[in-house]
């Protein structure tokens, strides 16, 4: 339920509006609360008559799917099994390592498919503090080490309450900050709250990815919340509690960014506590688990999601104009301001404005390029169809330049814009932006833009983006 409400959240900011078609009394109160229609469902009745048809549901399969075709224009599967065959459109699996073989004979030949953790539909709460939660670790700890402790919602094998013993057995001097469900509480003794008084446990958080991002440490259920905690940058150490779960953590811990305990079956107090002692108090590790957990998500897997279910409908052709054709309807002006088409001429003062003192502080690489490393750069950006280079003109004369980078896997358009110093606070950047994101409505539009670069994240607000993230802001299509 948890990935349906984050799709649902970012469809409905695209411009969709959604509507949760279910039998489970549980998500049809947390979608309420999310403020989503919801019709009851009944066996052996289709679903409401519908533009898409959002399937997450282990049951189903291309039986059922084709039944719905009545009634759904278009059908998106969420699957991490791939052990059934699908009717859909489109089949969103963010499982680590899965590709189009796993499912090879089980996908209608159309299927547009989505896979890898990037494509994790982890709720924005966490991306909003993913870059707090990195800086964090970088530097040496100042506060009592803290380990969390959250097996999931359901916690179906009663673990948590255990788990939660064992970790502050095995880190007396840590923090432990454990959510353990009401049914299980009596199992921690008075006796081991006492012996161990930094256990602090409730049944409940709200602030659930506050409680992550504060933590040093996290042990978990290798669900969705494997994501979550990618996404912070969270060491963790991983608990397997469903079968649908083992994919998720052998990849993760592949990556290195998890450790495996084990499965709810194996459950050994003294060995895990031992490994959880053994991980927790290696800094190189944390530090090294931390590093490749970020890597493996980042937290927009629910916009790439949104922009993916823009495409083409059933049965609509793939072949269309190349990124670099798209791009070029950002041409024309805007309030006095000119965009053009970079050319070959332009070479040098593309150059010129990146070499300014200060120009690149902000950026990810902030040292200018050499002359010869330009000029290769430019030549390159002139021959590629996923890339275009527009010139920024006042009276024909060249001020600045914008690019617009097309990630195939993202399904948008990464926006970059330079001004020169010059020209700075005059307005350009956000005539040129409102500009690009009128003439591109069609496609999204996501730039990162540092939290220290105050004027350009406000020139990116004035020109309708949407801030997601303290350094990621995006123009939905």
């Amino acid at each position: 339920m948890s990935r349906c409400l984050s799709m649902a959240s970012a469809l409905r900011d695209a411009g969709w509006a959604c509507c949760f078609w279910t039998s489970s009394e549980s998500a049809v109160g947390a979608a309420t609360t999310a403020g989503h229609q919801v019709i009851p469902r009944t066996d052996n009745e289709a679903p409401p008559t519908c533009e898409l048809l959002v399937v997450d549901d282990y049951r189903t399969d291309r039986t059922l799917e084709s039944r719905w075709r009545s009634t759904a224009r278009r059908i998106a599967v969420i699957d991490d099994l791939a052990d059934r065959e699908h009717d859909c459109d489109y089949l969103i699996d963010s499982g680590p390592g899965r590709s189009a073989e796993a499912y090879a004979g089980l996908l209608p030949e159309h299927t547009r498919t989505a896979f890898g953790p990037r494509y994790a539909p982890v709720r924005r709460e966490f991306l909003a503090l993913r870059s707090q939660s990195l800086r964090s670790r970088r530097g040496d700890p100042t506060h009592e080490p803290t380990v969390s402790v959250c097996l999931g919602a359901s916690d179906p094998h009663r673990l948590a309450a255990r788990v939660a013993a064992i970790a502050a057995g095995a880190l007396p001097e840590w923090r432990i900050d454990a959510i353990v469900p009401d049914d299980q509480l009596p199992s921690l003794t008075t006796t081991l709250k006492r012996r161990t008084p930094r256990l602090l446990v409730t049944s409940h958080r709200q602030d659930m990815p506050a409680m992550l991002a504060a933590s040093d440490f996290a042990i978990g259920a290798g669900g969705v919340g494997t994501w979550e905690r990618c996404v912070l940058g969270i060491p963790s150490a991983v608990i397997v509690t469903a079968e649908n779960q083992r994919n998720n953590v052998r990849g993760a811990s592949d990556s290195g960014a998890c450790a495996p305990l084990g499965d709810w079956r194996t459950v050994d107090d003294e060995r895990w506590g031992a490994m959880i002692a053994a991980i927790a108090r290696d800094r190189d590790a944390l530090m090294r688990m931390s590093t490749a957990a970020a890597g493996l998500c980042d937290g927009l897997g629910v916009e790439r999601i949104a922009a993916l279910l823009r495409g083409p409908a059933r049965g609509a052709p793939e072949a269309g104009p190349t990124p670099r054709a798209v791009a070029r309807q950002a041409e024309g002006h805007s309030e006095g301001v000119w965009v053009r088409p970079a050319e070959p001429a332009d070479c040098r003062a593309t150059f010129e404005f990146q070499c300014e003192p200060g120009a690149r502080t902000h950026f990810r690489i902030p040292e200018p390029p050499t002359w010869e490393a330009h000029e290769r750069w430019f030549a390159e950006t002139m021959g590629r169809q996923d890339r275009w280079l527009g010139m920024v003109c006042l009276d024909s004369v060249p001020v600045g330049m914008i690019r617009l980078d097309w990630h195939e896997a993202d399904h948008w358009f990464e926006v970059s814009i330079l001004v020169s110093g010059a020209s700075r606070g005059r307005g350009i950047g956000r005539s040129v932006l409102g500009l690009v994101r009128r003439r591109l409505a069609g496609s999204t539009l996501v730039a990162e833009v540092s939290e220290a670069n105050a004027p350009s994240q406000r020139t990116f607000e004035a020109a309708g983006f949407a801030r997601i993230a303290p350094d990621i802001f995006i123009a939905r299509a």
